[in-house]
């Protein structure tokens, strides 16, 4: 009888100083019964009721991820580029504003079918950002009036058209990459999250015309067509 309480009050110490540590306690550790181990943190806690409701962490992550890649580059593509292509372009003459568009809309398709063939994962897609963000980058500081064009005299427009060309080739690349990433996740709700993308491209959109159109006829650092 002695050793059955002494066996009792050390078991007993036991699950008080498992429930001090780590605020739950698992029956497992002291001998017990066969149910399920409890959580013996908050973070896991956390993780374990995601998982129970069938949420994948890393999946939701790139979802985000390139959702966001689709508002920014939609954010890009029609406000920046729109906007300011004709503006940065009109040191140069108009022949120069004509062969930039002409050749972004060549660009454009080819970049696109490259979605399908040039496989590049979700993080993968993040240099390729910055590269397209470097070239609306400098088509904005082209179109304002304190920039002087490079190359004014020995044939600036053709880094124009080149550079023109470049951001809206990655911009389409980026944006079918994103989408085929998106349905490859898994078909179970493809649909809805190619919606999504349809979503963020449109708020994109939104933001970059409504704050270029915003930009250009409030202030007067701009140039003016």
């Amino acid at each position: 009888e002695m050793l059955r309480r002494s066996s009792f009050a050390s078991r007993e110490r036991r699950r008080r100083t498992l429930s001090q540590d780590s605020g739950a306690w698992n029956p497992n550790l002291l001998g017990g019964s066969s149910a399920p181990m409890a959580i013996t943190s908050s973070s896991g806690v956390v993780v374990s009721s995601l998982s129970s409701w069938g949420v994948d962490l890393s999946r939701t992550t790139e979802v985000c991820w390139l959702l966001i890649v689709q508002a920014w580059l939609s954010f890009l593509t029609n406000g920046i580029f729109v906007s300011c292509l004709a503006l940065s372009a009109k040191p140069y003459g108009r022949p120069a504003y004509q062969a930039a568009q002409t050749t972004a809309l060549i660009v454009d398709p080819l970049a696109s079918a490259l979605g399908f063939r040039l496989k590049v994962n979700a993080w993968g897609l993040l240099p390729v950002m910055l590269l397209m963000s470097i070239c609306h980058v400098y088509i904005l500081a082209l179109s304002l009036k304190s920039v002087t064009p490079p190359l004014y005299w020995h044939s600036g427009e053709v880094l124009l058209v080149s550079i023109a060309a470049l951001g809206r080739g990655l911009a389409s690349y980026v944006k079918m990459r994103a989408n085929v990433l998106l349905q490859s996740l898994g078909s179970e709700q493809a649909e809805t999250r190619l919606m999504w993308s349809g979503v963020a491209m449109q708020l994109g959109s939104c933001a970059g015309a409504f704050s270029m159109y915003i930009l250009i006829n409030t202030f007067s650092c701009f140039r003016r067509g």
